[in-house]
C-alpha cells in the first residue's frame, strides 16, 4: 500500500514524499510500485520504532538496489522529522513502514 503526499501522482511539477508500506514479512513484501518508488527516490528513510522486519536493513539495501536506507529511530521521526519531509521538495523520498502505512502509528 501506498500514500502519495501529493493531490497527483502522475502530472506533478514538485516532488513527493512517499509512505510505502513494506508488508510484515521480508523485503520480497513490498509491491512493484512501491519497488519502483524506493529505486528511483532520491532519499529513503526507514521507519524502525512501530514495529520491526524480520530482515536487517541490508538485506532490504540488496534488494532495493540501494546502500543508503537511513533508519529512522522514534527520536528521528519525532524530534528530526524536518530531515524526511524538506528533502521531498527538492526530490522524491520516500518513508518506509513495516506493514501497512494506514494503520501504523508513525
Amino acid at each position: 500500500l501506498l500514500l502519495f503526499l501529493h493531490s497527483n501522482r502522475f502530472h506533478h511539477s514538485t516532488m513527493v514524499l512517499y509512505i510505502i508500506g513494506l508488508g510484515l514479512h521480508d523485503e520480497k513484501d513490498v509491491t512493484v510500485r512501491g519497488l519502483e518508488l524506493i529505486k528511483s527516490s532520491s532519499k529513503v528513510f526507514l521507519e524502525a520504532y512501530t514495529s520491526i522486519l524480520s530482515i536487517g536493513k541490508e538485506r532490504l539495501e540488496a534488494f532495493y538496489g540501494r546502500d543508503d536506507i537511513v533508519v529512522a529511530d522514534r527520536d528521528f521521526v519525532e524530534c528530526h522529522a524536518e530531515e524526511i519531509y524538506l528533502p521531498a521538495k527538492e526530490s522524491d523520498v520516500a518513508f518506509l513502514v513495516v506493514g501497512d502505512p494506514v494503520c501504523a502509528t508513525t
